[in-house]
């Protein structure tokens, strides 16, 4: 990915600004035509900072045209009000491209976090709130174990070797046959509760074994580098 170099203008250049659009939203890009809900918009950057990071493209459309923003240092002062708010620990960087002689296009690059998860602060007193992923174009809620394994591989606990009993062979046999599993496919299968599925899951996961896929509303498990 471009990263441009620190500038007094703090100007990505328009043909940057034109690839990145040409790319459309993905893992590590989205577009917004402006900065009309800034907690949803929150919401984005929180999920850039628990995945890989990612470009916030502030005055693009969704069908890939630039109008810029009119008003660009209003928007721009709205989003980082509310980043400083809900998730002060997230660290990113703005960029400027002019369009046209009065409006600007506003990149906001935002950095993975290396302390993961982040969190976006829904209850402001009592600092809490939910934990969001990049999946494709979206940005989706992390389950309980995502926000596991997040913890376990920030905190680089170390891990102990994995035991191959019974349950963890049912696991990696029903993925050499079906590709993919969750949690509630392995409880029926292996005859256990939810709760021990997710942790033998976590388990194989943390250890390489399998890879997670963060969805919606369920979360899949495949061997390492199978895409869904």
């Amino acid at each position: 990915m471009f990263i441009p170099k620190d500038s007094p203008t703090d100007e990505l250049p328009l043909s940057e600004l034109k690839r990145l659009v040409r790319g459309g939203e993905n893992t590590e890009v989205e577009f917004k035509h402006k900065v009309a809900d800034p907690l949803k918009i929150a919401k984005e950057v929180v999920a850039f900072a628990n995945t890989k990071g990612g470009w916030l493209l502030l005055g693009v459309n969704d069908d890939k045209t630039i109008p810029g923003l009119k008003f660009p240092d209003e928007e721009r002062a709205s989003l980082e009000e509310e980043l400083s708010m809900r998730c002060p620990q997230i660290k990113y960087k703005v960029w400027r491209t002019p369009i046209t002689s009065s409006r600007d296009v506003l990149a906001f690059q935002i950095f993975e976090s290396p302390q993961k998860p982040i969190f976006l602060w829904y209850n402001l007193r009592r600092k809490t709130g939910k934990a969001y992923y990049r999946v494709h174009d979206k940005s989706v809620q992390i389950s309980k174990e995502m926000r596991k394994i997040l913890q376990i591989r920030t905190h680089q606990r170390p891990q102990k070797p994995v035991r191959y009993g019974e349950n963890e062979k049912v696991a990696l046999q029903y993925v050499a046959q079906h590709h993919k599993i969750n949690k509630f496919e392995l409880a029926s299968t292996a005859h256990i509760s939810e709760e021990q599925a997710a942790e033998i899951l976590i388990t194989l996961t943390v250890n390489s074994i399998l890879e997670i896929h963060p969805g919606d509303t369920l979360d899949y498990y495949t061997l390492p580098s199978v895409s869904l």
